[in-house]
């Protein structure tokens, strides 16, 4: 096979390998937090329009859409390529392609009374304020924001037992918090409240045990995802790999890694009555 031929190769299976892995994720996800959108945002009613910001595979998008007809849904993101032909996507359901680093265009702003958000932190984390402030402005005045994302920074190692050996998954988990994965996250529900909303909710969900397995299982095939783009030949590819077939053994004999989900709930308001930061309690 010509260079050029395996290279192909290699790119198509990180092009499956990416939509597949979100969409095991969206359903291992959906049991734990029950419900589509949150309880505290209002049911949307006949006419509303939501947004479902980085949809990705649309997944989530379209199984909103087919369970809520009535109500006009529009995907977003910066490469819609992994989304299903719009010749099979419901009435129902439009989409576009959009950044969220950059200002909407003037036919998305104020146009949507949900904006739901999952897993984003990677395109705004440099900048979330500007993020956020670009975010706003597709909503509608009172209009709500639901925004998901993994906490990296309060993953942690599980055993079947404290005997149970653990060395290489604290190694990763260690070389996953040394890079501040997640911590921007702990200024979110502030930077919410200084950028155009208010009524801010923040919940923290734990996968139940039962699905430990699981969920570690998706999150070593991330980390495949990852090492498989690192350079070949390169002392950090060679590290990462010896690490992975460790980590690998130990889950073999009952070790896992669990990452909680924190989800912000919060309503936008108008420029002229930001609330104080001052004022909000965050856990």
């Amino acid at each position: 096979m010509a260079a050029s031929d395996a290279s192909d190769v290699y790119l198509s299976i990180g092009d499956i390998l990416a939509p597949t892995h979100h969409n095991a994720l969206h359903y291992l996800w959906k049991r734990e937090l029950r419900d589509l959108l949150s309880h505290c945002i209002p049911e949307p009613g006949q006419h509303s329009t939501i947004a479902d910001v980085g949809t990705c595979t649309g997944v989530w998008l379209l199984e909103y859409a087919t369970t809520h007809p009535h109500v006009k849904c529009v995907g977003l993101d910066k490469n819609i390529g992994t989304l299903p032909p719009r010749a099979w996507l419901p009435s129902n359901v439009s989409v576009d392609c959009w950044n969220p680093r950059e200002k909407p265009p003037a036919y998305l702003c104020a146009k949507f009374d949900v904006v739901r958000i999952h897993a984003l932190g990677h395109f705004v984390m440099n900048d979330p304020a500007q993020g956020i402030r670009n975010i706003a402005m597709l909503l509608k005045p009172g209009g709500y924001l639901q925004w998901e994302e993994i906490d990296h920074s309060r993953a942690h190692p599980v055993a079947v037992h404290p005997t149970v050996m653990t060395d290489a998954v604290v190694r990763m988990d260690w070389s996953i918090k040394k890079t501040g994965a997640g911590a921007w996250l702990r200024r979110l529900g502030a930077l919410l409240m200084e950028n155009g909303f208010r009524d801010l909710r923040q919940s923290v969900i734990n996968p139940e045990k039962a699905f430990w397995k699981f969920h570690t299982d998706l999150y070593l095939l991330s980390w495949v995802g990852f090492v498989n783009y690192l350079p070949e030949g390169s002392e950090q590819k060679r590290e990462q790999l010896r690490l992975l077939a460790q980590v690998k053994e130990e889950v073999k004999h009952g070790v896992g890694y669990i990452c909680p989900m924190v989800v912000f709930v919060a309503q936008r308001v108008d420029d002229t009555s930001l609330p104080q930061v001052s004022s909000l309690a965050i856990s």
